[in-house]
């Protein structure tokens, strides 16, 4: 099997079930939070 790169701008996989996107969406709004705080 080989090791695919995923880009950052790359949509999440449509097959995540629900409870994983919600985690996903979360994590990266704090990330951005994060971020944002870092270069402001």
């Amino acid at each position: 099997m080989t090791a695919v790169i995923h880009s950052k701008s790359e949509r999440i996989d449509v097959r995540a079930s629900a409870p994983v996107k919600q985690l996903l969406r979360e994590a990266a709004r704090v990330a951005q939070k994060k971020c944002e705080r870092v270069s402001a």
